[in-house]
């Protein structure tokens, strides 16, 4: 019984690994970033003297930049393609308070290849920049919106046609990456991370190179906590083109071709979205479908706002489902705890009493599998040469005694789905990004440092293997001491709120085993 457990068990986790490993983000080599390690590496207190910061590509150096700060980002603006060239977010709600460099090795809402724009100073507007620039018949107008309390930009340009005579505006191009940058622990991570998605209605998609129609909702790049996508609010950008450049994600929005009036001028806009992958966060946005080039703000009250559901961005996993559940219970329990470990200690052990009959079923079948084992070595001696029969008597002896030798396999399967949907939604969920427990423990998104969670987790499995195998049989001697050695080296780099939860699960077994055990003696 126990090998068919151990056996399925392991199918299981390689089937679902296997699938994050095919089906999830791919996997691209690293690049080697110097720029990157400099400009992550900032105090949250940045100065607004600070205004020449260390440019993405040499050519910048000479361009002149202006920096904008809100409270929970701090933009510094280029005249170079009118773009943002760093895009620091505040994340004063960790411990260490630290600013995460959200522009990786390019820029940020940039118009390629359209060279230097002049910057118009506007009066009593310190949540906003105004470029222009004059293409051929045409002038160009972009202003960019920000303000408090809200990661959404708002872009909005204004093309007059200079001549008296129609003419075609070769359009405008609005781009995204390379690549999206994120907090230092997790660049080693972050190569393999990156995606180039879109969401319409049903699920999201991810995007290889080649050229797009604009989805219902929104298209850009993400990683695993942070998020960089142009939102669709109106029909102003139709297309979007997918390539690489320095084997980082690139994404372009395009307007195509427009024609002119005599004189005539137009207005264009779209929002952009730059910030955390919040799941509660992003589930509450809600935009403007009409944007008359007011201040961009996040209008989470408004009635008559649109959701661009950009909380489908966050990953979590084959049971996407059972993630955003569990996700829900744990931000619930949280309001009464105020601490996420205790939380996921809550839900542990409200699950094992959910799967309690199921538990106390199995380890009542482990106890009169271990009653029989030695019938069933007899069996094997008298028929050792006639498998057939050996096999049929076997299972005339399970039946006589009662016993299921696949019983036990049960609660793990139930269980595995959850397990699944509890890793994913851990290592995915910004809300729990920096969460302390106790002690030791101060982010439950982490591994922990010293590896105590999953040695004691190791230690409560072979607990739980010793007290239901059979030490009789060296085959399920090997069994008991090899499952807890492979979970606990498996366990060694997983986040410490998963280890906490499977940790919590080992111990309530254990208990349950023993009263099991104990009534059955009895």
């Amino acid at each position: 019984m126990e090998k068919r457990t151990f056996l399925a068990i392991i199918l299981s986790l390689v089937i679902l690994f296997g699938w994050q490993w095919f089906f999830g983000p791919k996997s691209r080599r690293p690049v080697t970033t110097p720029a990157v390690t400099d400009t992550r590496e900032v105090s949250p207190a940045i100065s607004p003297r600070q205004k020449n910061l260390a440019p993405a590509i040499p050519s910048q150096k000479s361009v002149a930049k202006f920096q904008i700060e809100t409270d929970n980002v701090i933009y510094v603006l280029s005249m170079d393609e009118a773009s943002i060239v760093n895009c620091f977010l505040k994340e004063e709600r960790l411990k260490e308070k630290t600013t995460v460099e959200l522009v990786l090795n390019g820029k940020l809402l940039n118009d390629k290849n359209t060279g230097i724009w002049s910057n118009i100073l506007t009066k009593n507007q310190s949540y906003q920049a105004t470029f222009v620039r004059s293409a051929g018949d045409f002038d160009i107008e972009k202003t960019f919106y920000f303000s408090n309390g809200s990661y959404l930009v708002d872009i909005k340009y204004t093309i007059s046609n200079k001549t008296k005579s129609p003419q075609s505006f070769e359009g405008l191009t609005l781009s995204v990456g390379p690549g999206l940058g994120t907090d230092v622990k997790e660049l080693k991570e972050n190569i393999r991370l990156l995606r180039v998605i879109s969401y319409s209605q049903k699920k999201v998609e991810k995007l290889k190179p080649g050229d797009y129609q604009f989805p219902l909702k929104w298209a850009g790049i993400d990683n695993r906590y942070f998020l960089s996508v142009f939102l669709r609010t109106n029909d102003d950008f139709k297309n979007i083109k997918v390539e690489k450049a320095e084997k980082l994600p690139l994404m372009e929005i395009s307007t195509g071709k427009i024609d002119f009036l005599p004189s005539e001028k137009k207005s264009f806009s779209t929002i952009a979205y730059i910030g955390p992958k919040g799941y509660t966060h992003l589930k509450g946005i809600k935009v403007d479908p009409v944007r008359s080039g007011t201040s961009c703000y996040d209008t989470s009250n408004r009635v008559d706002g649109l959701k661009p559901n950009l909380e489908k961005a966050v990953d979590f996993g084959f049971f996407g489902d059972l993630g955003e559940l569990a996700l829900s219970a744990l931000n619930y329990i949280y309001k009464f705890t105020h601490n996420y470990g205790w939380a996921i200690f809550i839900i542990s052990v409200i699950l094992n009493i959910i799967f309690y009959p199921l538990s106390k079923k199995s380890f009542t079948s482990a106890q009169k599998m271990k009653s029989v084992q030695e019938d069933v070595k007899a069996l094997q001696v008298k028929y050792k040469s006639d498998h057939k029969k050996m096999n049929s008597e076997t299972w005339a002896l399970y039946k006589a005694k009662g016993v299921n030798p696949f019983s036990g396999c049960l609660p793990m399967l139930v269980q595995l789905p959850i397990f699944w949907a509890l890793f994913t939604m851990l290592r995915n969920a910004y809300e729990l990004r920096g969460a302390p427990f106790i002690f030791w423990i101060t982010d439950l998104s982490a591994k922990d440092p010293y590896y105590i969670l999953p040695i004691l987790m190791g230690g409560g499995m072979f607990l739980q293997q010793w007290m239901s195998t059979n030490t009789a049989d060296p085959t399920q001697k090997q069994m008991m001491i090899m499952m807890p050695i492979i979970f606990t080296v498996m366990f060694l780099g997983f986040p410490s709120g998963l280890v906490i939860y499977w940790l919590t699960n080992s111990i309530i077994t254990v208990l349950e085993q023993w009263l099991v055990f104990k009534k059955v003696k009895a």
